[in-house]
């Protein structure tokens, strides 16, 4: 064998070997690549997402309308649209100088009438006063007269006494018939004294009673008017109530804080009627967002508590990003082909542009996270779908 012969076998062996290593070595690496394809396939999950048809900022249930509760003409406006407001702050005035007048006519009236009450009251205390003082004196009156006759009785009865005592002498012959006629007489004097005094007193009694009884009467009569003045100033203060009420309908004012979204075109001596829509307050009490999407993509797959984000249209989303939401609320019935769902705004995370009432965009749903393969299963589907559906047709 020629020297030569040997190295070149041993460079065919070698070749040979280089290419069985390159060989296992590709396979050992394409079955890496499919096993890491394979885990992909199967492991990782995307995102799928369900977008809205349209979408709004709206005030989270705070929307207030003012409305006018009367008819009337306006006397001012105010505020201007987009003003921010505190409530209560006055945004609209309706003409009240007829109710002013009659509440300062009232005033004016109650203030009358609380004089003549308290005049009415010194004058039922001083005839309480004087009826007292006249029963107290009725009351001496009669223990005066109740003394006298005890009085004029034990002369009456002093007087029987010495008829009877001249009357026994004069039969034993003691006195004189002029002595027994004169104790007689004396007697008898005694008793019609009595019986005076007892009309007398009658009378005196009857008039004292009469003029009790007059001064009850009208000390009654002034009472009877207290009630009545009394009476007329509680409906004075109702009617009072009323009027500073009627002005109240008649200022319009801002029943919570936030700001004047819209306003009418009103000007000083313009008529407004009763229900009419003057303007309106949004208040500051968050923002939800208002969203519709087609309802055969929604039912069932959008529910509360799902993630979102929202892409405003006047805030291109590659620059200033979407803001994040989470669904609230989902329409139980389908109204035109969609479905209404109510986002709220992540708290958590400041939003990337400022949120304000009315603005536009698109919300985007997270609806299902899949693998690449379920993703490919359903293409699969859906191609196998489309291809019968045109064999049928």
């Amino acid at each position: 064998m020629p020297p030569s012969a040997v190295p070149f076998s041993r460079s065919l062996r070698s070749m040979r070997g280089d290419g069985y290593r390159t060989a296992f070595g590709a396979a050992l690496i394409a079955a890496v690549l499919l096993t890491a394809w394979s885990v992909w396939m199967v492991s990782v999950r995307f995102s799928v997402y369900e977008s809205s048809a349209g979408a709004r900022t709206v005030a989270a249930r705070a929307v207030h309308p003012i409305v006018s509760a009367v008819d009337g003409r306006v006397e001012s406006v105010e505020a201007v649209l987009g003003q921010s407001v505190r409530e209560g702050d006055v945004l609209l005035r309706l003409d009240t100088s007829a109710e002013r007048l009659a509440l300062e006519e009232q005033r004016a009236r109650a203030s009358s009438r609380r004089g003549e009450l308290k005049e009415l009251e010194r004058q039922i205390a001083a005839s309480a006063e004087a009826r007292e003082r006249a029963i107290e004196a009725a009351q001496r009156a009669a223990a005066a007269a109740d003394a006298a006759r005890h009085e004029l009785e034990l002369l009456e009865s002093l007087a029987r006494e010495d008829l009877a005592r001249q009357e026994r002498l004069a039969e034993l012959g003691g006195v004189s018939e002029f002595e027994v006629s004169r104790a007689r007489t004396e007697a008898e004097r005694a008793t019609a004294a009595i019986a005076t005094h007892e009309r007398d007193e009658e009378r005196a009694a009857l008039e004292r009673t009469r003029a009790l009884r007059d001064r009850e009467s009208s000390l009654a009569a002034l009472r009877r008017d207290r009630v009545k003045l009394e009476g007329e100033l509680a409906r004075g203060a109702l009617e009072l109530q009323r009027l500073e009420t009627e002005i109240t309908r008649r200022q319009l004012t801002a029943p919570a804080a936030g700001e004047v979204g819209e306003l009418g075109a009103l000007t000083r001596g313009s008529w407004v009627r009763a229900g009419a829509t003057l303007a309106t307050v949004v208040a500051r009490s968050g923002l939800v967002v208002e969203a519709e999407f087609p309802a055969a993509a929604a039912v069932g797959r959008i529910r509360p508590g799902q993630s979102g984000r929202l892409r405003l249209d006047g805030f291109p989303w590659a620059r200033y990003g979407s803001v994040p939401v989470t669904v609230a609320r989902v329409g139980a019935e389908a109204r035109d082909g969609r479905i209404q769902v109510e986002l709220e705004v992540d708290g958590q995370r400041p939003p990337p542009v400022p949120l304000r009432h009315g603005l536009v965009g698109t919300v985007e749903v997270e609806v299902d996270r899949v693998t690449p393969f379920q993703l490919l299963l359903a293409s699969v589907g859906a191609g196998g779908s489309d291809r019968d559906g045109t064999a049928a047709r």
